[in-house]
């Protein structure tokens, strides 16, 4: 008698645990920067489009397990819910753009970014681009001058929730790159004089 109230006890425990903690499987994810931030500086030269790179789950800058922020307090004490990245970008002469005496040149700056995955050679760039949102912070420049100092875009990455354990099992340790693009517009060139 008392081994089968054992075993109705452990299958009552297993039915909760399954049916509760659905989703609490964030032992593994995405790995973001150490401290949440990740910096870097970007140089245009030519005004030509620079891209960047982030790999959101590069191991050397881990600092926690991007998951989603419905899942933060399910997951291990290092997930973090967010990842902030930001670049100073800035435009300077060279050899194909240079700015006479006397003037100041300024061009509209935009950012686009992409995103692509892989998870033990298999792509999963589709998955990740549904699961990983990015939000430009609405202070970010719209505009560059030509040789004035670099100035700062930053960009916020979080992560919704994969709809079942196949999407996890396919997003939970890839490895996943973010890049920027940054493209100047038009350039306006205005006599100070």
């Amino acid at each position: 008698m008392k081994s089968r109230k054992l075993v109705i006890t452990l299958l009552l425990v297993l039915a909760f645990v399954f049916t509760t903690g659905t989703f609490a499987y964030w032992a593994s994810g995405v790995n973001g920067p150490t401290d949440g931030t990740t910096t870097g500086t970007v140089t245009i030269g030519s005004g030509d489009a620079v891209e960047t790179s982030f790999v959101l789950s590069d191991v050397t800058a881990a600092g926690g397990d991007l998951v989603p922020a419905s899942q933060l307090s399910n997951s291990p004490g290092e997930s973090v819910d967010s990842v902030t990245v930001t670049y100073g970008v800035q435009w300077t002469e060279d050899t194909a753009t240079s700015q006479l005496d006397g003037t100041t040149s300024t061009a509209p700056i935009t950012v686009t970014w992409s995103i692509s995955a892989d998870n033990g050679g298999t792509d999963v760039s589709t998955l990740a681009q549904s699961l990983i949102n990015i939000s430009a912070d609405g202070g970010n420049a719209s505009e560059l001058t030509l040789d004035a100092a670099a100035q700062n875009f930053s960009f916020d990455i979080t992560m919704d929730e994969p709809a079942d354990q196949a999407e996890y099992n396919d997003i939970s340790g890839a490895n996943i790159t973010i890049t920027l693009t940054y493209s100047l517009g038009t350039v306006t060139t205005t006599d100070n004089s």
